[in-house]
């Protein structure tokens, strides 16, 4: 255990959110936070909106008040973490159970990859408490708002969501603490500068590097927790409806082997979930939070990527090369070098170099960094990069190049060459899975249809007819096999066990709490039990499997399942709906399934991923 750590929190064991304000000027709304650790050191952070994106003309000042007292939770953890104070303390506010508890899972895992590289070893209960008074109200609202927030970074990941939706009606686009690399891109995907919203994020630095400075705790903190809530300010401030991400299934994938430890865990699929369910239920069901690309991996977008060459001279990925005023590719990290090796199977050397300016391949010094991406390493580099799988196989493409045309090998080939077993590969980008493996690692069987179901939100959201779905499902069809995925609600993961207890299925239904394993389940399932939200009905079109729908939010959830089942790709099963007979209707005809499945591959013809993004987009 890192002893500093254990005597900073006894030196320091409290920390306060002591205030916020929110200061209506001329031109711009300034948001002050005040963090204080007694005895060390007070805090002041700013946040700066222009006024020309507010376009909401009722603003509730309650809920302005509520969504930034939230925002200002998230954005202390740049301040808490000198010191990982046992306590949390809220002088401004409050908090009920379960919020405290969402906070409590964010910090912790938020904090991750920051722990394990300090050397801290402590669980999610004793990590840290947050203390506040016992006054808390809450009220959803609902208001008016339409149209897309696109959060642009300036990657290729939003520009691949930017030419997927720069035909919809209504697009903005939020950049926190603008770049020109940033602007151009949006400015290429034909968005009006009036429509480029950009929010300053000011953090009180010189303070924080005089902490460092003087060895207190530093590390990574989940950067993109705060962008949600920050977009979250803004979408309702601009009246925009949809706040969409361009987080790639790849994201969900641990960077220490044997350890759950995420650099990127808040764009990960579970904190993007965690958030939308959030929202939904302490803030309102108007304004969705999710991520475009969640059903693609790093591989496909640059695939899609490689095609957009508007942008090739424009976008920018690389952190350190941000810190420049002029952004540019520093051409010696692991970020660099991870974007130059997902695009090589798709881009010429001469249109790779035309981007980098060098081939990164050929360069000795990242070789540590090439070892870590291909998985050679305890852990991955870590900073937004892709699976082992995904590097692999570029290398492996780039590689067959040289060998095929006789080239000599860069450095970096060359040392995979001679260290490693060269695979040919067919062209095929699509996500692969072997059904066998994924089968026996659940416990299920092949010849029996498979059924992936899902229970709602940690939240509360998952309601009797989950439970009446479930148990039909256990007692009617004994030639199913079923996946119940209950999430983190410990109450419906128990009352989905009694189901499969009484039933004695417990050989043919498994439950299960989180998994990040999700596009695996649905590679074999043939039906999927969801609430039509975003997130896991793209993916299940995606997947190309037929939607049981049930407990859709009112409001856009309703409208999605209205949508899905005249498209001929959901059965919804409402209210007093005889649950048995709707099951009929798809599992005893044996044609019904495979109809569905014709009806998703209508719909997404001939551009499904756009297709089917714009059917969760509809409104």
């Amino acid at each position: 255990m890192n002893e500093k750590f254990i005597n900073y929190r006894n030196l320091y064991p409290e920390f306060l959110y002591d205030s916020y304000e929110i200061q209506n000027n001329v031109d711009n709304y300034t948001i002050i936070y005040n963090y204080i650790i007694p005895s060390l050191e007070k805090f002041n952070h700013k946040i700066i909106i222009p006024k020309y994106i507010v376009k909401r003309k009722n603003i509730d000042d309650d809920f302005l008040n509520s969504i930034v007292f939230h925002l200002g939770i998230v954005e202390a953890i740049s301040y808490y973490k000198c010191v990982c104070s046992k306590n949390f303390v809220i002088k401004c506010g409050s908090l009920c159970i379960e919020q405290a508890m969402w906070y409590k899972k964010l910090y912790y895992n938020g904090l991750g990859e920051f722990l394990y590289r300090n050397n801290i070893e402590i669980n999610e209960e004793e990590f840290v408490n947050f203390i506040f008074n016992d006054d808390y109200k809450f009220s959803k609202v609902s208001f008016e708002s339409n149209g897309n927030l696109i959060c642009v970074g300036g990657g290729k990941d939003s520009c691949v969501s930017l030419e997927l939706l720069k035909n919809e009606k209504h697009n903005s686009c939020f950049l926190m603490n603008a770049k020109r690399p940033m602007l151009e891109c949006a400015k290429e995907a034909g968005i009006l500068e009036s429509d480029i919203y950009c929010v300053d994020r000011i953090i009180d630095k010189e303070k924080l590097i005089k902490l460092n400075n003087e060895g207190l705790l530093n590390g990574h903190i989940p950067i993109s927790s705060v962008i949600a809530f920050l977009s979250y300010l803004v979408a309702y401030l601009s009246q925009k409806k949809y706040i969409v991400l361009s987080n790639e299934c790849s994201a969900n994938e641990s960077y220490v082997k044997g350890k759950n430890i995420n650099h990127q865990y808040s764009k990960s699929y579970e904190f993007e979930s965690d958030f939308y369910n959030f929202t939904t239920t302490y803030f309102s069901s108007d304004i969705k939070y999710f991520s475009l690309l969640r059903p693609l991996s790093e591989l496909e977008i640059s695939y899609i990527f490689s095609k957009l060459k508007n942008y090739h001279s424009i976008f920018k990925s690389c952190n350190l090369g941000s810190k420049y005023e002029n952004w540019k590719w520093c051409l010696n990290c692991s970020k660099c070098l991870f974007a130059y090796i997902i695009l090589s199977p798709f881009l010429t050397c001469k249109e790779l170099n035309n981007i980098f300016g060098e081939n990164l391949l050929d360069k000795k010094d990242l070789l540590n960094d090439f070892i870590g991406l291909i998985g050679g390493a305890d852990s991955k580099p870590f900073e937004c990069v892709g699976t082992y799988d995904e590097v692999i196989y570029s290398i492996n493409k780039v590689l067959g190049k040289y060998l095929k045309n006789k080239e000599t090998l860069p450095y970096l080939l060359e040392y995979y060459y001679n260290k490693y077993c060269y695979k040919e590969l067919d062209d095929s980008i699509l996500k692969t899975y072997n059904k066998d493996d994924i089968l026996k690692e659940f416990g299920l069987v092949k010849d029996k249809k498979t059924v992936l179901f899902f229970a709602g939100g940690e939240f509360g959201l998952g309601k009797s007819t989950t439970t009446e779905v479930l148990k039909t499902f256990a007692e009617d069809f004994n030639d199913l096999q079923i996946v119940a995925i209950a999430g983190r609600n410990e109450s419906m993961k128990k009352k989905f066990e009694d189901i499969v207890n009484s039933s004695g299925r417990q050989d043919s239904i498994k439950v299960l709490d989180y998994t990040n394993k999700v596009p695996e389940l649905m590679s074999i399932s043939d039906l999927v039990v969801t609430k039509p939200g975003g997130l896991t009905t793209t993916e299940s079109l995606v997947s190309n499997l037929p939607i049981l729908i049930i407990n859709p939010i009112p409001g856009q959830e309703e409208e999605n399942a209205k949508f899905l089942e005249d498209n001929g790709v959901g059965i919804w099963i409402k209210k007093n709906d005889n649950i048995k007979e709707k099951l009929e209707i798809i599992l005893k005809d044996s044609k019904k399934l495979d109809e569905m499945k014709n009806h998703i591959r209508e719909l997404s013809k001939p551009n499904s991923t756009e297709n089917i993004c714009k059917t969760i987009l509809n409104d």
